[in-house]
């Protein structure tokens, strides 16, 4: 049997798979991933885990554009829910899984190429 360990953030007891390895001192961190990834998140947008709480079960726990819920993300390659910005002003917008957000970033946030795409699909 795998070794576990409990997150010091959510107090889940999870395999040590699910733990990030700390490259500075070659031990795993003492957050899950899925946790560390928040906390990650939350330190580059400037929102407390609270916020970010808030905002996911404001979403219904699921992607603010194609609905996937945090749970079904984390059995994906893309494998959390990430702080979606304006790179403009840096407002925090919502959560996305890594897919939309990705896909919104190749579209540079606009809104006029995304139309283009919209009519561009509608044709087939």
């Amino acid at each position: 049997m795998a070794d576990t360990r409990a997150c010091k953030v959510c107090g889940e007891t999870k395999p040590e798979s699910q733990f990030p390895w700390r490259k500075d001192n070659k031990k795993f961190r003492n957050e899950c991933c899925s946790c560390w990834n928040k906390l990650t998140s939350c330190r580059r947008y400037g929102i407390t885990l609270e916020e970010y709480d808030a905002l996911l079960h404001s979403q219904g726990c699921r992607c603010a554009i194609c609905k996937v819920h945090v749970d079904d993300i984390e059995h994906e390659t893309f494998t959390r829910l990430v702080v979606d910005h304006d790179h403009r002003t840096g407002k925090v917008r919502g959560l996305l899984c890594s897919r939309c957000n990705v896909a919104l970033g190749h579209f540079d946030d606009s809104t006029l190429k995304l139309s283009a795409a919209i009519d561009y699909l509608r044709q087939f």
